[in-house]
């Protein structure tokens, strides 16, 4: 079976959701027709004049990689301007571009979990929250016949998301009565006399960004007159993507072998440290690519190390001054690492679907930086 290029959004939705992504930031399906036939897919970690080239040499259809194309809004599209000139390319080679960035780095499938899993770090938590969503749990009463209609309407919305799973609710049968007064015009029942209604109680609970909608919703279905619900506040944090992560080794190990074990599994040329202390390395705190805005947090958690990559000058004083040990491992280093990870991912997910579609990563080593 061919894939179309939504399905491939479908299945990056899948691992890595698009409301996982940073405000600041710009995911998604960004070059391309977005319902067009795709044949031969290959992932990246960017776009470059070489990665395009490559692209059309093997008659790619799709790229996908992390680092946005069109990162902030442009005003023209000129073959002068080097970003202006690649999109000319992929528009003029009928190549599509997706791009899965932050809503990548936050997954469980994705980089930092990736990083961290492959360095033994254990009893991992999130060095700083991309986002908190806050939950409601909504509960209402409606007859009986009126559940799958409810179910359906929930499912349409795409609420009721529980961490893999959606329209989720809960039930319980039971009778509702109620007497229609004088200026009632009931759905159910007549004025003056008590009236007993098989009904069924149905608790949802949704995003704060649903809630009205789903009021709204399920007001518009309900036959009642005047129907009640309750809104209730939860304090459930889920969907609560990482930026970054913090957890401890299964053994101490002092800094030079730790860097030394990093710089092996990314295969990286020299690695940057500052050695700040001579604590042993137990709690380490790490984010791939740049993230130097989180030396502080990564202090205050009480790591005794953190990874990053592109690093500054007062950036590492800043540290040193904390006393918090720092790893500039790079940040091609630390995301390149994973494109081989995420190109099995979807491998995996594209076999499940039976989708007829070549998948491959791209040969280049397109890092800008070269040691001497």
């Amino acid at each position: 079976m061919k894939i179309n290029s939504k399905n491939v959004i479908k299945i990056l939705e899948q691992f890595a959701p698009q409301k996982y992504a940073q405000e600041w930031d710009n995911v998604g399906f960004q070059i391309g027709n977005s319902d067009s036939q795709i044949d031969k897919i290959m992932t990246a970690l960017e776009v470059t004049d070489e990665v395009i080239q490559e692209a059309i040499d093997e008659s790619v259809d799709l790229i996908i990689v992390h680092h946005p194309l069109i990162f902030k809004s442009i005003k023209s599209v000129i073959n002068s301007d080097p970003v202006g000139s690649m999109i000319l390319k992929l528009i003029q080679n009928r190549i599509n571009l997706i791009v899965a960035h932050t809503n990548l780095d936050s997954s469980e499938k994705g980089m930092n979990y990736f990083l961290a899993n492959r360095l033994n770090i254990e009893r991992l938590s999130n060095l700083t929250d991309g986002y908190i969503n806050k939950y409601y749990k909504i509960a209402f009463y409606i007859p009986t016949d009126y559940r799958e209609k409810v179910i359906h309407m929930i499912e349409q919305v795409n609420t009721g998301v529980y961490g893999n799973y959606q329209g989720c609710t809960y039930s319980v049968e039971g009778k509702g009565t109620f007497r229609p007064v004088d200026g009632a015009i009931p759905a159910i029942g007549i004025v003056g006399e008590l009236e007993t209604v098989e009904e069924i109680k149905i608790e949802i609970m949704v995003e704060e960004s649903k809630k009205d909608l789903i009021i709204k919703k399920i007001l518009s279905i309900h036959p009642y007159e005047e129907p009640a619900y309750d809104v209730i506040y939860l304090e459930n944090q889920m969907n609560n993507p990482n930026m970054g992560l913090v957890g401890y080794l299964n053994k101490t190990q002092k800094l030079e072998d730790f860097a030394d074990e990093l710089k092996i599994l990314l295969k990286a040329d020299a690695m940057r440290v500052v050695k700040s202390n001579d604590k042993m390395i137990s709690k380490v705190a790490l984010c791939t690519g740049a993230s130097s805005d989180f030396i502080e947090i990564a202090y205050q958690t009480g790591a005794d190390v953190f990874i990053t990559g592109d690093l500054k000058y007062h950036e590492a004083q800043f540290a040193k001054a904390l006393g918090l040990n720092l790893i500039d491992a790079g940040h091609y280093e630390t995301e390149q690492y994973y494109i081989q990870e995420l190109t099995e991912i979807l491998k995996i997910e594209l076999e499940k679907k039976s989708y007829d579609v070549i998948l491959f990563q791209s040969k280049l080593d397109i890092n800008p930086f070269k040691y001497i």
